[in-house]
């Protein structure tokens, strides 16, 4: 009771801040410091919870996923009112229980309720998967510590009917055939790490339809999973698994010609996307924001030290399963920035890195040239970018020769160019290429 009480008070606060802002100036100013009351139709549909909640029935909200809170606000039937679904857990064999309250007249009524087996609730999507204007439910039901199942569920006119039923390991809706409606996309992992893909497809007159593909071989968990476009503009879906020889592989999922699902990475002889494999945890993104998914392929760099540097080339792919580089960047994770490398600096460039100043933490771009007689390699530095935390970073961001790039709370990010040496460099260069790390990039979050 206390989290939904809690749901009622962020919609009333949500509600306060808007008179605020609607220009109410005439109002008295005790109205503006006023405690929030209940409106009487949250009151009323707080006296069905309370109807549950009396027969020992305890809040059970999804563990996973965006839709966590104990009661939900979604428009299940599409006709422009929501419904609020609550999630309870009771005694009994199918003891998981999903309550749906419709309003009419503003009266909550109780309208159906779904019952499932298991622990708990893992998760629950609410989307269209066939166009007629109502939602479907998906709810995931963790059977037990490893093992977890996914029902999906029409409820139109409040009569909820099971549509399909698999377990997973993770899934995604997505519309990967581009109709206008959502599909479900689930992944299946077995004991021995066999895994497959299944597409189901909810047609207009309610059968619900599926395909499916294979993972990669010998892969452990599913470490992300984004929604993306490939070179020829169709869509697909991407999975970054672990390998169970460490770091990752990406199997890249797309339909063919007659609608059916096909991993476009996988090559039969090995069964596992062999082209996608690399030893370091470096995730997909749309790095150069043009729509379309980049996979990333760390390349290491010409060693300075005994710390190993590496620059990442990232590959878009087309329906057909060929690569074209799309960018390449070196990422600097530890202080969170990246820098885009063009073209024209070639192979011959490496990094390392310099922390011997308190405060100041600089990565050291250099150019290779070999000697005359090609029996040694010279390394000729030509830019420095600049981490600076300490007190005095103002000062230091200020040294001559040094030009800002980003100024931040913490930290201000600074570069210097050296010399050229033949590399196509200028401040306008730099500061065009340079760009902040997100956070998920490098957590890999689903």
């Amino acid at each position: 009771m206390k989290r939904f009480s809690r749901l009622i008070a962020a919609v009333l606060i949500t509600a306060a801040v808007s008179a605020l802002l609607s220009g109410c100036i005439g109002d008295p100013p005790e109205v503006y410091y006023s405690v929030p009351q209940a409106t009487e139709r949250f009151i009323q549909l707080q006296e069905k919870i309370d109807e549950v909640t009396s027969g020992g029935a305890t809040f059970a909200p999804p563990a996973a996923g965006l839709n966590r809170q104990s009661v939900q606000l979604q428009d299940l039937d599409g006709d422009g009112s929501n419904e609020a679904i609550a999630f309870f857990k009771v005694q009994g064999e199918k003891p998981l229980r999903i309550y749906v309250f419709s309003e009419n007249g503003g009266v909550f009524e109780q309208r159906t309720v779904i019952e499932g087996e298991g622990n708990s609730i893992d998760s629950i999507t609410y989307t269209d998967m066939n166009h007629d204007g109502c939602k479907e439910i998906l709810v995931g039901w963790r059977m037990g510590s490893s093992v977890k199942m996914l029902t999906m569920y029409s409820v139109l006119d409040y009569q909820p009917v099971e549509l399909a039923s698999s377990d997973y390991s993770a899934y995604t809706v997505t519309d990967i055939d581009r109709d206008g409606d959502n599909e479900a996309f689930v992944i299946n992992k077995s004991e021995t790490n066999e895994g497959t893909v299944t597409l189901y497809n909810l047609m207009n007159d309610g059968e619900m339809v599926s395909s499916s593909a294979y993972l990669s071989k010998d892969t452990g968990t599913v470490a992300r999973l984004m929604r993306g476009r490939l070179t020829d503009d169709s869509s697909a879906v991407f999975i970054d698994s672990t390998r169970n020889d460490g770091g990752l592989v990406t199997d890249v999922f797309t339909l063919d010609g007659d609608g059916t699902l096909k991993n476009i990475t996988l090559r039969s002889r090995s069964g596992a996307s062999d082209a996608t494999m690399r030893s370091a945890s470096v995730y997909c993104s749309d790095i150069n924001d043009d729509g379309r998914m980049d996979v990333p392929f760390p390349r290491t760099l010409y060693q300075q030290t005994e710390t190993v540097y590496y620059v990442i080339d990232w590959y878009d792919f087309s329906s057909t399963g060929r690569r074209s580089l799309a960018m390449t960047t070196y990422h600097n994770y530890s202080d969170g920035w990246y820098l885009v490398i063009p073209e024209s600096w070639g192979d011959n460039v490496t990094v390392r890195r310099e922390d011997s100043l308190q405060g100041e933490r600089t990565i050291v771009f250099s150019r290779l040239r070999s000697s005359k007689d090609g029996k040694e390699t010279q390394v000729e530095d030509f830019l420095r970018i600049h981490t600076l935390t300490g007190d005095n970073k103002r000062e230091l961001a200020g040294l001559s020769g040094r030009f800002r790039l980003l100024t931040r709370a913490d930290a201000i990010f600074a570069a210097e160019i050296l010399t050229d040496h033949g590399i196509e460099i200028s401040e306008q260069f730099i500061r065009d290429n340079f760009r902040i790390i997100y956070s998920d990039w490098s957590t890999g979050a689903i």
